[in-house]
């Protein structure tokens, strides 16, 4: 007990709040753990009014007190937390809650692990019970950014949020796997440059044979790297072969 540091005082002077009421809550819960994890309701409540500060212990013994009810089956630490929690905590609405759940979207660089993330943060004050993990399945079948992830998630009945999860990422890494490789193909890709050159045209007679026809303009198609294909013949752009040296061509 002396080695472990008590928190800040939670309200040592009047003014505005260095560190929110909840924030503060959960600090001071993992101290009262450490310092003993059979205190009494009134050991615990005597620890509280210490680490609140004396302006912390003047506003609690202003707050109202809880009803009857309100207080039943609640020891004297709980009783002082649950006033400090109506002060201090703003009130929520429900609707609202689940109004901003049901809009929120998968942005379009954001992985399947923060979009889940960020689901179960917003579900945390809608009140969904034990349909929470249900309601998060459901919201990120209908709002998640890939219809490829979609269609997969469609052919299972009834997938419970971790094997959505599952296939999700699954589905996610194939598709950037994909990603990857089509720009690389793409960046190899051959492609024309406006690069002229003079051919010999080789046409054909009536009866098919090959005579020497008049110098034309080509061109010469280059890779990305900016070589030409070796010796591979390619369309030009006058709708004649030209071999990749320019040497020769026919119609």
């Amino acid at each position: 007990m002396q080695n472990v540091t008590a928190p800040p005082f939670f309200l040592s002077d009047p003014g505005e709040l260095v560190i929110k009421w909840k924030k503060w809550k959960k600090i001071f819960e993992n101290y009262a753990r450490v310092c003993g994890t059979n205190l009494s309701g009134e050991r615990k409540q005597a620890l509280l009014l210490h680490c609140l500060g004396g302006e912390g212990q003047e506003v609690l013994e202003n707050l109202p007190p809880l009803s009857q009810a309100d207080q039943r089956g609640l020891n004297e630490y709980e009783i002082c937390a649950r006033q400090l929690d109506l002060h201090y905590l703003p009130k929520i609405s429900t609707i609202m809650e689940r109004y901003h759940f049901g809009l929120r979207e998968q942005g379009k660089e954001e992985s399947v692990e923060e979009y889940i993330t960020a689901l179960r943060k917003l579900a945390s004050s809608c009140k969904f019970g034990a349909l929470v993990e249900e309601r998060i399945r459901d919201q990120f079948v209908l709002r998640c950014c890939s219809d490829k992830v979609r269609e997969e998630l469609w052919l299972k009945d009834e997938p419970l949020l971790d094997e959505v999860v599952s296939i999700a990422k699954r589905v996610e890494h194939m598709l950037k796997c994909v990603g990857e490789l089509s720009k690389a193909h793409k960046e190899d890709k051959v492609s024309v440059k406006a690069q002229e050159v003079e051919c010999q045209v080789i046409q054909k007679d009536e009866k098919g044979k090959k005579y020497e026809g008049v110098r034309e303009k080509g061109v010469v198609i280059e890779n990305s790297a900016g070589k030409t294909q070796g010796n591979r013949r390619w369309w030009c752009a006058d709708g004649f072969l030209l071999d990749a040296r320019g040497l020769s061509a026919e119609q």
